[in-house]
């Protein structure tokens, strides 16, 4: 029987189907960031996206999802931090939308840092060219609560400023949200989760107080990275 260069392309399709046929599953059982109900409430369509997902994708995205399993496991067994997540369940958000009392509108994100890494908190107004005045106060609620701290202005930032935070941080994924907000903040924190409130200015002159959102500051070691 003479060999033939076509059983290497067979081969390796079928390979590659497999890990898609496995990588379905994995996507779109196995992913512990999506509760039970909604898994269950569109199987369906979980299984058609997942198997797209899965052809495309399934080496890289196979081992994320099972890393991302036994990283909430270990969390769940005390092997590793609680808070170094976000908890969905209890409402936390990196990044908010809000709407004030007068309809003025402006959103806020926390960009997470390490102990080596300062952090950042951004917000803005919808409309740039209201001025306003954006407060933001901290308090640490793991690993253990603390006190709020004092009420601080978010400074109007430069452009120049905002790149400097900006490679201070390394945030690059993030680079086009963070420079189109004006107001800024740069953080040295240490380990914790914290929730950041805001008190914001409206159009009608009265300042508002907006729920927190929140920044997680934790160091590669402690994702086993």
């Amino acid at each position: 029987m003479s060999f033939s260069w076509w059983w290497i392309i067979i081969v390796a399709g079928a390979i590659w189907l497999i890990g898609a046929l496995v990588g379905t599953f994995v996507i779109a059982f196995l992913d512990p960031l999506t509760s039970k109900e909604e898994k269950l409430k569109d199987w369906r369509g979980r299984l058609v996206a997942g198997f797209f997902m899965g052809l495309l994708f399934w080496p890289w995205m196979v081992p994320a999802t099972l890393e991302r399993r036994k990283l909430l496991h270990d969390m769940y067994t005390g092997k590793r931090p609680s808070w170094i997540v976000l908890d969905r369940s209890a409402g936390e958000e990196h990044v908010r939308y809000y709407t004030l009392a007068d309809g003025t509108k402006f959103d806020a994100a926390a960009y997470d840092g390490s102990s080596t890494e300062p952090s950042l908190i951004s917000a803005d107004y919808e409309d740039r060219t209201f001025t306003g005045r954006i407060l933001y106060q901290i308090s640490m609620t793991h690993p253990t609560p603390g006190t709020p701290g004092e009420w601080l202005p978010l400074e109007m930032k430069p452009f120049e400023e905002k790149a400097e935070l900006l490679d201070d941080c390394d945030q690059t994924e993030e680079s086009d949200d963070f420079d189109a907000r004006r107001f800024n903040q740069s953080l040295q924190m240490p380990r914790g989760k914290y929730a950041v409130a805001f008190r914001v200015k409206n159009r009608s002159g009265e300042m508002e107080l907006c729920p927190a959102i929140t920044l997680i500051v934790a160091d590669p070691e402690d994702y086993n990275l």
